[in-house]
C-alpha cells in the first residue's frame, strides 16, 4: 500500500526487476527493425518536432530515464560481452548473439524519439554535404588561380 501511495506500482517494480542489461543502440542503424505492439499509434509530427527541439537544445543524455527505449528480448539473444547492469557506467553497444533468430526487436515506446533522431541526423548530413561542396568549390577556384 505504501508503494502505491508514493507512485510505485507492481507493474513498474516487475519491469525494473526484469531488466538484465543497459545498452546503447544507434537508432539510425538498428540491428533489427523495431516493432511496438504495445503502442501502435501513428507518429505525431508535432511531437516529433517537439522532440527534435528538446534534443537540439538540451542534448541527448544516453541513460536518462526519458530517453530509454525498453527492448523486450531474452538474454539468450544478446551477446554476453555487452551485458551491463550499471545504468551510469560506460555505455556498451547492444550486440545480438550469433544464434539470435529474431526478425524484429519488440520495444515499448520510443517511436517519436527515433524519428526525431533520424530527422536531426539527415538535417546535419545535409549541412555537412553543403559545407563539403563549398570547400570543394573553393579548392577548384584556387587550383584555377594557381594554374
Amino acid at each position: 500500500m505504501t508503494l502505491q501511495v508514493i507512485g510505485i506500482n507492481e507493474a513498474e517494480q516487475a519491469k525494473q526487476k526484469a531488466i538484465y542489461s543497459y545498452n546503447i543502440i544507434d537508432l539510425t542503424k538498428l540491428p533489427l527493425p523495431f516493432e511496438n505492439k504495445f503502442n501502435p499509434h501513428p507518429l505525431n509530427p508535432i511531437r516529433v518536432t517537439s522532440m527534435c527541439d528538446v534534443l537540439l537544445s538540451e542534448g541527448f543524455h544516453v541513460f536518462a530515464q526519458e530517453n530509454r527505449i525498453m527492448i523486450l528480448i531474452g538474454p539468450t539473444s544478446v551477446n554476453p560481452s555487452c551485458i551491463m547492469m550499471d545504468p551510469y557506467g560506460e555505455p556498451k553497444l547492444l550486440v545480438l548473439n550469433n544464434l539470435c533468430t529474431l526478425k524484429v526487436l519488440l520495444i515499448i515506446g520510443g517511436q517519436h524519439c527515433q524519428e526525431a533522431i533520424i530527422y536531426i541526423k539527415k538535417e546535419y548530413q545535409k549541412k555537412l554535404d553543403n559545407v563539403l561542396a563549398a570547400i570543394e568549390k573553393k579548392k577548384s577556384r584556387w587550383s584555377h588561380l594557381k594554374s
